[in-house]
């Protein structure tokens, strides 16, 4: 389940006996805003395993809130409704351990002002 949870987030398939690389090949404008967003000193780095320290400790909607993020950005980015975030917010034992990692995956990918890479 972790495997597939890294490599979901990114954008690796994780195959029965291999990963194999995206099909989507990124345009040069594309490379160019991603090494844009890098090199920006505005750009703040988090580790996965961090948020989920956060999300354990403060909830799911004080790490959400804390990137600037609304329920339905992160509903966006998970496939899920707005309603669906809020009920995860309001009863977090509720969520699996996986789907807590996921959100701590969406939400340490955040960069201010370039939104969150989720499903589609």
């Amino acid at each position: 389940e972790y495997r597939a949870l890294v490599a979901a987030s990114s954008g690796v398939s994780v195959g029965a006996s291999s990963l194999h690389a995206p099909t989507n090949t990124p345009t040069d404008a594309e490379v160019d805003a991603a090494i844009a967003v890098w090199n920006s000193p505005a750009t703040q780095w988090h580790d996965a395993d961090e948020v989920l320290r956060e999300i354990l400790k403060n909830g799911v909607a004080a790490a959400r809130k804390a990137r600037g993020l609304s329920q339905a950005d992160l509903g966006a980015a998970l496939s899920a409704s707005q309603s669906s975030v809020s009920r995860l917010e309001k009863n977090p034992e509720g969520a699996s351990i996986g789907q807590l990692r996921q959100i701590a995956a969406l939400l340490a990918s955040h960069v201010e002002g370039h939104g969150v890479k989720g499903g589609q």
